[in-house]
């Protein structure tokens, strides 16, 4: 379990502050909205609410507690959503007998490598975007003899991956060292 000593920390937020059925709708009209549209307006924005947001809020995925993912369980579900999300299970059989070409692997490999050195970027970025390559390519061959592809796929993984990790991330365009 997470210590929740810091708890001072959160905001304490509750359905009437931040879900108020008297929202000041003055802020609206500020910007050209005319005040007889004030009652359709309110209606229109509760009335596309999803009624399991309303009812639920943030409690899916926080916990009945409020707090983010606090117990065990919260983590243990974590973890076994992630075999969703691993290469197909012939991936590596298929590397091997050469049904798919090592070398497209090996070429996006040393490309991500070398800007992941480039850019500083951390190790937990290059696990994540070799991860990403490997289930790409578990699920789809590349075309043969074009090989834009495969620095696109690795610009691809990178970035995503740079992105979930990284606090300072270079444009797509700029990648391509």
């Amino acid at each position: 379990n997470l210590d929740c000593s810091a708890s001072n920390l959160l905001c304490s937020e509750n359905a009437s502050s931040c879900f108020d059925d008297d929202l000041d709708f003055n802020a609206i009209k500020e910007f050209g909205v005319s005040p007889d549209c004030d009652h359709h307006l309110k209606n229109q924005i509760f009335n596309q609410q999803d009624p399991f947001f309303i009812n639920n809020r943030s409690t899916y995925l926080m916990g009945s507690s409020g707090f983010a993912i606090q117990s065990d369980d919260r983590i243990k579900e974590m973890v076994e959503k992630e075999v969703e999300h691993l290469p197909e299970d012939d991936y590596l059989k298929r590397l091997r007998s050469g049904d798919l070409d090592l070398s497209v692997r090996k070429e996006a490999l040393d490309w991500i490598w070398k800007a992941s050195a480039y850019y500083g970027f951390g190790p937990l970025s290059l696990c994540l975007s070799i991860n990403y390559l490997d289930r790409f390519l578990s699920v789809y061959d590349l075309p043969r003899g074009k090989t834009w592809t495969v620095q696109l796929l690795a610009v691809a993984c990178l970035s995503i991956a740079a992105k979930m990790e990284e606090t300072k991330v270079p444009l797509s365009v700029d990648l391509q060292v």
